[in-house]
């Protein structure tokens, strides 16, 4: 009799736990729940312990107003949660250890704990107010996007299965990223870096490290680069002979001198304005190509070396106007004028323009800014330019050693 009872008992007690409803205190949380059938498979107004055990789908509830997660934990077998824009503080998702999905972006969340989570093989978290970031146990994860946060220090060295990683907009000094090996996106952009080491991520094609105040950046190891962003840093130099399949190279404000990108034939993109170029070689074979050229406030830059002037003229027209385009440039900026005691004036001229030098200048020759040849000749001290239509003309100087001297010249 007494076993009879107990079992019954057993039974009643089974039967309670499992009637019972889950916890939602969060209005929002609670209709997107109740709203979906596949959820609420007895379509009462709550949600049971049972049908939250038997869901092993996604949660998709972005942008509902939710400030309160409460009664996840009893998703215990859902393997996506997307809460986008909305307004959780915090979020406790020790129960949802299948989760592989977790995308919580643009919440006010000050701390977020995916310990038990080591299923997650995406995690986006980006756009909220976390300081710290414990990713160490993640080991399958393949994608983090944590950009737009406070985050000081970031540890990825036991998530070598990382693909896309994007911590931009932070407060990092430090990103060791030398065990993730399978990296295809690196985006740290806007931290407080000063080295940056990426020799061992050959697999990478995109590369934004602008706003990080690195000196220096060695990219020789990615030849699979299709996209490098290392603007507004503090860079001097830049080899990117290496990066063969290099589709976009945004360099600008910067303290480049030089830049070759004459083994890039893929380049549709170039933005190397704000540098100290005085050098400048595009002549890869491939100019038509290139969509977008940008090279303004290079003021020493008197000369780019292209496929075809004429070309590059017309289609490239963000360029100071002391520089000018040619398909064959010994590059000779103005600051190495004195070698010849050279000086050229009045500029803009009417009808003369002086050239003074050393007898080491022997020719010159004057081009429209398109490359037509206009005229040519010895060079004593001064060129007529009275047969001219006013206009911008490239004035270019040949040294008795070999070298040439180009500047844009002005008729008025």
């Amino acid at each position: 009799m007494k076993k009879t009872v107990l079992f019954f008992a057993l039974i009643i007690f089974s039967f309670k736990l499992h009637s019972q409803v889950v916890n939602i205190p969060d209005a929002n949380f609670k209709s997107y729940l109740i709203g979906e059938p596949n959820i609420n498979t007895n379509s009462d107004d709550e949600i049971q312990v049972t049908e939250a055990e038997a869901y092993t789908g996604y949660l998709a509830c972005n942008n509902l107003g939710i400030a309160d997660l409460t009664g996840i934990e009893a998703f215990i077998n859902i393997t996506e949660l997307y809460v986008n824009d909305n307004n959780l503080s915090t979020i406790d998702l020790s129960s949802n250890v299948d989760l592989h999905t977790l995308f919580c972006s643009r919440n006010m969340l000050t701390t977020l704990d995916v310990s038990n989570n080591t299923a997650l093989i995406s995690l986006q978290c980006d756009d909220n107010q976390l300081t710290t970031l414990d990713i160490s146990n993640n080991t399958s994860l393949m994608a983090l996007y944590c950009h737009i946060n406070s985050i000081t220090t970031l540890d990825v060295g036991n998530n070598t299965a990382l693909q896309y990683l994007s911590v931009r907009e932070n407060q990092l000094t430090t990103l060791d990223v030398s065990n993730n090996t399978s990296l295809i996106s690196l985006i740290c952009s806007v931290n407080n870096l000063t080295t940056l080491d990426v020799s061992n991520n050959t697999a990478l094609t995109l590369l934004e490290c602008g706003q990080t105040g690195l000196s220096t950046l060695d990219v020789s190891n990615n030849t699979a680069l299709v996209h490098l962003d290392c603007r507004s840093n503090n860079l001097t130099t830049l080899d990117v002979s290496n990066n063969l399949a290099l589709d976009r190279l945004d360099c600008y404000v910067n303290n480049l001198t030089e830049l070759d990108v004459s083994a890039n034939t893929n380049l549709t993109t170039l933005w190397c304005s704000n540098n100290d170029l005085t050098s400048l070689n595009v002549a890869n074979g491939s100019n038509e190509n290139i969509t977008y050229f940008n090279a303004t406030a290079n003021p020493d830059l008197t000369c780019i070396q292209v496929d075809d002037a004429a070309y590059a003229s017309t289609n490239w027209t963000n360029i100071d106007s002391t520089t000018s385009f040619s398909e064959d440039c010994s590059t000779m900026s103005i600051t190495d004028f004195s070698k010849y005691d050279l000086s050229i004036y009045p500029n803009p001229a009417k009808d003369i323009l002086y050239v003074a030098h050393n007898n080491q200048i022997v020719q010159y020759s004057i081009a429209s800014i398109t490359g037509q040849l206009m005229k040519k000749g010895a060079l004593t001290s001064n060129v007529h330019l009275n047969k001219l239509p006013d206009g911008v003309y490239v004035l270019s100087l040949y040294t008795i050693d070999g070298h040439k001297i180009i500047k844009k010249i002005i008729k008025d």
